[in-house]
């Protein structure tokens, strides 16, 4: 039996007495421990249809049903409770943390000139590094000659010298936790990037032009926590997940990208390639790609076809995690479909 708060703590009761009317407020109960009515099979289409993008997208029924799926295929059963009253005193623990004081609402018109000179640091020192390595994508640091190694290294400090200062200023002081800077600049590329979206949004409606800089000084706290987070694993041998999540993570890719195209065919994921359409070009731009033109389009249609995952994002490098390669996928697939509306709307002008 499984006791879920909150999509977060997900409790496994094994005891036989339960009262339903003990239980915290808005509590989902479900039995996937019911081996019997739950095979794993069933468990499996019941997990990948009640992840994000399913057709029966519920994140309660999704977290026990990965965390019954983790205990079924040998991982250890972190949730397992005996005890009725630790299951009420676990799950009303939850509750109290939910009610703790959240993180402020913040717009993008309400960031300050100090944060936006700032923003506009990380976001330049993103573009001079997408430039640099392009024009490097094959050459060690090593291989670099001395002026090259001195613009190298200029970016590296400039780069630590911007983020840093972004962290530390009043947003940061607003929004972060301030113990991990790799779990920081997480949470500040989520904010901007929040930001970005609302700012196009707000473009689209109303005219005017997203405010790129939020988008890049984004991708560049994410892209630099991605690389510090693996550097320090590697670091202290670890070797990442256990066999065990490897699958699970592995099946939840291929069971999501399976509901992917069902999403794109309903109304939101109709809405959702109209926000693509104009990430589209401007991503296939830098790629060199005119879809404007048939002949440019058909030549991305080309280009996003044979692409592999590291060949959907603006920075240029290999892929070596599976959130990425899942994202790049997503993001290819969506793009492609964009492209291939553009060009029946130019073939059909023609008729």
């Amino acid at each position: 039996m499984y006791f879920v708060r909150f999509g977060d703590v997900c409790v496994r009761y094994a005891g036989e007495k339960w009262d339903k009317d003990d239980l915290p407020e808005d509590t989902f109960v479900i039995d996937y421990d019911d081996e019997a009515k739950w095979s794993l099979e069933d468990l499996e289409k019941e997990s990948a249809q009640t992840d994000f993008g399913g057709p029966n997208r519920d994140e309660d029924a999704h977290a026990a049903a990965v965390i019954e799926l983790i205990r079924r295929k040998g991982g250890e059963d972190k949730c397992l409770c005996e005890d009725w009253d630790d299951v009420l005193t676990l799950l009303e623990d939850a509750e109290s943390d939910f009610d703790e004081e959240r993180r402020p609402i913040i717009f993008p018109d309400e960031l300050s000139l100090p944060t936006r000179k700032l923003i506009r640091e990380v976001a330049k020192i993103e573009k001079e590094e997408a430039a640099f390595l392009k024009n490097h994508l094959n050459d060690a640091v090593d291989d670099l000659d001395s002026d090259e190694e001195k613009v190298y290294f200029s970016l590296v400090d400039r780069g630590w010298d911007a983020r840093e200062n972004l962290l530390a200023s009043d947003l940061g002081d607003e929004i972060l936790d301030g113990y991990d800077p790799v779990e920081d600049m997480k949470i500040m590329a989520a904010q901007l990037l929040f930001m970005y979206a609302q700012t196009r949004t707000k473009a689209k409606m109303e005219g005017g032009r997203p405010d790129e800089d939020l988008f890049y000084a984004g991708s560049n706290l994410y892209g630099h926590a991605v690389a510090d987070q693996l550097a320090d694993e590697n670091a202290q041998g670890d070797d990442g997940p256990d066999s065990v999540f490897d699958t699970e993570m592995e099946e939840a890719v291929v069971d999501f990208c399976k509901h992917y195209d069902e999403f794109l065919d309903s109304d939101n994921g109709k809405d959702f390639l109209e926000s693509m359409d104009e990430v589209t070009e401007s991503f296939l731009k830098e790629k060199g790609f005119d879809i404007h033109s048939l002949a440019g389009a058909k030549a991305a249609q080309k280009f996003l076809e044979n692409a592999g995952p590291e060949d959907a994002f603006y920075t240029d490098g290999p892929v070596d995690n599976e959130m990425d390669e899942w994202m790049g996928r997503l993001r290819l697939a969506a793009m492609l479909r964009c492209v291939k509306a553009r060009i029946e709307k130019m073939i059909n002008g023609r008729k």
